[in-house]
């Protein structure tokens, strides 16, 4: 079994019935596929989210996240939320801080017009830890920014003092992939980002080189 991200030969673990990879090259884990929800199944988890745009409980948990972006990106750029779901949250809260905002999910907005533009950033708001293919999907996002761009990634991050069987995070079965930032730093490498900043344990940036 090889992992997802740096191909390296990687150990399996089964936890609550399901079995789970790790590579102790990079520390990244992720579900097996044949332990994963059907297409349906994973739709109809997503359509018990919620979405409001007044949800002051939300607008605080993705507060690092807006204040990255206002602190380093000049108003009138053009952004992507990526993976936004049912409603565009996210692009909204950002439209109204003065930002020119695109939105794209593959279950509920999927406009590829969306994927034809270069953007100056892309949020990526819990996000990340459903890719079946972690590396193809940064690989994806890498190539919709233009030079210097931004890639902001918000999800929880594994390290090793968090007991991967016990964790809540692992518990949405919607969740499937895991990153440590040894992780990320090599996603980074191999997707052609420049750098992989880690600022919480929730939330992350990911730099494009200015000449690509």
């Amino acid at each position: 079994m090889n992992c997802p991200i740096c191909r390296e030969i990687s150990i399996s673990e089964f936890v609550d019935g399901v079995e789970y990879g790790f590579c102790g090259q990079c520390e990244h884990w992720w579900l097996l596929p044949e332990f994963r929800l059907s297409p349906e199944q994973e739709r109809s988890r997503y359509l018990l989210h919620e979405y409001i745009d007044s949800d002051e409980g939300y607008r605080k948990f993705v507060t690092p996240l807006m204040q990255w972006v206002d602190r380093h990106i000049e108003k009138g750029e053009l952004g992507l939320d990526y993976g936004c779901g049912r409603v565009p949250v996210l692009k909204n809260w950002l439209s109204e801080m003065g930002y020119e905002m695109r939105a794209y999910d593959p279950f509920f907005a999927k406009d590829s017009s969306c994927l034809a533009l270069k953007y100056r950033f892309i949020v990526c708001c819990e996000v990340v830890e459903h890719a079946y293919d972690p590396l193809l999907l940064f690989k994806e996002l890498h190539s919709h920014l233009i030079p210097g761009g931004s890639l902001v990634v918000q999800t929880h991050f594994w390290n090793n003092a968090i007991d991967f069987s016990s964790w809540y995070y692992r518990r949405d079965p919607t969740h499937v992939s895991f990153y440590s930032q040894t992780a990320m730093n090599k996603i980074a490498e191999l997707a052609g980002f420049t750098t992989f900043k880690q600022y919480t344990e929730r939330f992350g940036v990911l730099s494009k080189s200015v000449s690509k």
